[in-house]
């Protein structure tokens, strides 16, 4: 399951924002790559319906995931505010935002999504900067001689020391 999350879904979910309102056909074809892994994962019958399927896996249809992540990235740039372009679309009520019978765009699917699961008025905290005059570099000192001394060395590490730079060696060797 997690070799699956690392390479198959993560590809799938990356641009899940930008092909949220591509061709249904095509999503299908994206919800199928993902059941057919999943069933080669929990080795269950080619018959098992889809939704047992994604419960007993804890995964979510694509189609639920696309909206999460909308949710998700709208509320990262709602907390930079409202004078972006995609905010500001979001908050438009404007029927060209919608062409012809095709799907909506990202702005109507996110004010959708909002009145339907009733999140519209939750204030969102703006990130923290930290100016780079704040930051201070720290100071730190590369110079090994100035912090060991030899003078200060004694015999009980410096043979712990070669020991260990002993088995290093060996091992190093035997490969």
């Amino acid at each position: 399951m997690r070799i699956y999350k690392a390479t198959i879904w993560a590809k799938i979910n990356y641009g899940s924002i930008a092909y949220h309102s591509a061709n249904n056909n095509l999503l299908y074809k994206l919800q199928v790559i993902q059941n057919t892994a999943l069933k080669i994962i929990t080795g269950t019958h080619k018959s098992t319906r889809t939704v047992l399927l994604h419960i007993e896996c804890g995964m979510l249809e694509l189609n639920h995931q696309r909206e999460i992540n909308q949710l998700k990235y709208h509320a990262r740039t709602k907390a930079l505010g409202n004078d972006l372009p995609i905010n500001l679309s979001v908050t438009k009520d404007d029927p060209v935002y919608l062409k012809g019978n095709k799907k909506p765009s990202y702005a109507m699917n996110v004010q959708k999504l909002n009145e339907y699961y009733e999140i519209d008025n939750i204030k969102v905290q703006p990130p923290s900067y930290y100016s780079l005059s704040e930051i201070s570099k720290p100071n730190i000192d590369f110079h090994l001689s100035t912090l060991i001394k030899k003078s200060e060395i004694d015999s009980n590490s410096a043979t712990i020391a070669l020991d260990c730079i002993c088995i290093y060696r060996s091992t190093i060797q035997h490969k």
